[in-house]
């Protein structure tokens, strides 16, 4: 058996022990880079976290900036020829050279054939006539021009007509005269003054029914009235009379206009509007029930279903109300039915083709709307009653077709990350879903021949609140606005019926109303 070298074993184990706290140095040092490691990487982790939290709060942002921003583009993009905007409000120029570039319309300038036209011609009723006999320069003072009387130097070679209006100030004197009659005992008879001869010195209809011309179809205020009154015939017309002249008129017009409400009731169509008026420096509103021959107006503070109800029409009409997409004239119940103004929706696309040009179910839809009128257009030119089936199904498959296409390209809203609820939908979205729930009722006007296209008669109607509001800018009183919606009704309803407004107006002073609108109420 060998000898065991204690001196090797022991270099063995020393070397062992040395191996020993060399690894345990080892571990201490790996421990402490693990532990400094490990606090790093929560550093970083922490700063990762903050940064990926600043990324989403900067991507909210973002998103947040472009829905502004793409509100700001609507905004900008937004004219009268692609909303209701009014073209006084329109920013630029832009508007108009648009329109021009669309191209030049088939028509021809001027009145179109078939226009009756209404040009000068000679009035078929005049005060006077004044004749002006125009010699040649050097017969004038000749001594021998009267020797020339009969021959063939005065004979007229051409007749001028100037026609001119001049104003009359008449001073109507009615005296009462007093008898007495022997057949009756003596006794002492006197005439009877007319009804409307009240005081010893007053103003006559004709004044009055220029004032209510002036305040009423001219949408001047009271005092230009005053002022237009006494420079044109030097009438020192007080502005007090002139408000009373008009408050008594709208009296008087009171039962007309329930007239004109009451006939409007039995007619099958009717349009619909609503308009806003400064009543006291308060926003009211003017609602319109009207057709072709007939105005009825209404004031209320509401523009909702209290204002429309307190007009006494849509409550009870059972006929076809044509208007826009308002929702209160959807609360009306008892309608046969409801027709969309186009001419709206049409704007409302262009908006859409405007602001974004990638949706070309706009286009499209517009177009398949104006294909549809035009169709119509033909068809009442050929003296129909209507289309057939299959044209009327070929235009509404267009019309859903472009619909789907429109849903479908125009998504609904995403979550907001930073919020968590659903971003507000976009106007065209909007719009789409709009133009698929009222589908019938936007096509009513080429499925039934009596619904007109657009709302275009009602917006007619209401156009002269509106020049009122920007001429006088206010009504002061309620009254007021109460008295002109009635005389309004009336001079719009007369208008219509071919009544000449100073001529209706002269009737309505003198208590004959109904003979200026014709038998309408």
């Amino acid at each position: 058996m060998q000898s065991i070298d204690m001196e090797f074993v022991q270099n063995l184990l020393a070397s062992f022990q040395e191996l020993q706290r060399s690894y345990s140095a080892l571990q201490k040092r790996m421990a402490e880079f693990e532990a400094m490691a490990a606090a790093r990487f929560e550093a970083y982790e922490a700063e990762l976290a903050k940064k990926d939290a600043v990324i989403a709060s900067l991507r909210a942002t973002i998103a947040k900036q472009e829905a502004e921003l793409e509100r700001y583009r609507d905004k900008d993009k937004t004219n009268s020829n692609n909303s209701h905007m009014s073209p006084s409000k329109d920013k630029t120029k832009a508007v108009h050279k648009e329109k021009k570039s669309k191209g030049k319309s088939a028509k021809k300038q001027g009145a179109q054939p078939g226009h009756k036209g209404s040009g000068l011609s000679l009035p078929s009723h005049y005060d006077r006539e004044e004749i002006s006999s125009l010699t040649p320069k050097p017969c004038q003072g000749c001594p021998a021009r009267f020797v020339c009387s009969g021959l063939s130097c005065s004979r007229v070679r051409e007749t001028r007509y100037e026609v001119d209006v001049t104003v009359q100030v008449v001073l109507h004197k009615f005296e009462q005269l007093e008898c007495q009659c022997p057949r009756m005992g003596n006794a002492i008879l006197c005439g009877t003054f007319p009804e409307e001869i009240h005081a010893t010195m007053q103003y006559g209809r004709e004044t009055k029914a220029l004032a209510a011309v002036l305040l009423n179809e001219g949408a001047v205020s009271v005092k230009r009235t005053h002022d237009i009154m006494s420079a044109l015939a030097g009438m020192p017309v007080s502005t007090g009379s002139i408000i009373a002249w008009n408050y008594a008129l709208s009296d008087d017009l009171k039962e007309t206009h329930e007239g004109i409400r009451d006939e409007l009731l039995m007619e099958p169509v009717s349009n619909n509007d609503e308009t806003s008026m400064n009543v006291a420096g308060e926003n009211w509103w003017v609602h319109v029930a009207c057709n072709h021959r007939l105005t009825y107006l209404t004031v209320n503070r509401s523009r909702g279903y209290n204002g429309v109800a307190a007009a006494d029409f849509l409550t009870k009409y059972t006929g076809i109300s044509v208007s826009d997409c308002w929702a209160t004239y959807n609360m009306f119940g008892q309608l046969s039915g409801h027709g969309r103004c186009c001419a709206h929706i049409l704007r409302e696309l262009q908006k859409v083709i405007d602001t974004r040009p990638e949706l070309v179910w706009a286009k499209h839809l517009q177009q398949t709307l104006l294909d549809m009128k035009a169709a119509k257009e033909r068809a009442i030119a050929q003296g129909k009653k209507g289309v057939s089936k299959s044209t009327v199904y070929r235009h509404m498959e267009s019309y859903d077709l472009w619909i789907w296409n429109g849903k479908q390209s125009t998504p609904l809203p995403k979550v907001s990350p930073e919020t968590g609820k659903k971003e507000p939908k976009s106007y065209a979205r909007r719009l789409v879903e709009r133009l698929e729930r009222y589908r019938d009722e936007v096509c009513l006007f080429f499925t039934n021949f009596t619904v007109p296209f657009d709302n275009n008669q009602a917006e007619r109607d209401l156009r002269p609140v509106k020049t009122k509001m920007k001429v006088s800018g206010v009504m002061r009183t309620e009254r007021g606005a109460e008295a002109y919606v009635i005389i309004r009704s009336f001079i719009s309803t007369a208008k219509k019926h071919g009544t000449n407004v100073i001529v209706a107006l002269r009737l309505a002073f003198s208590g004959r109303a109904r003979e200026a609108i014709c038998g309408a109420c």
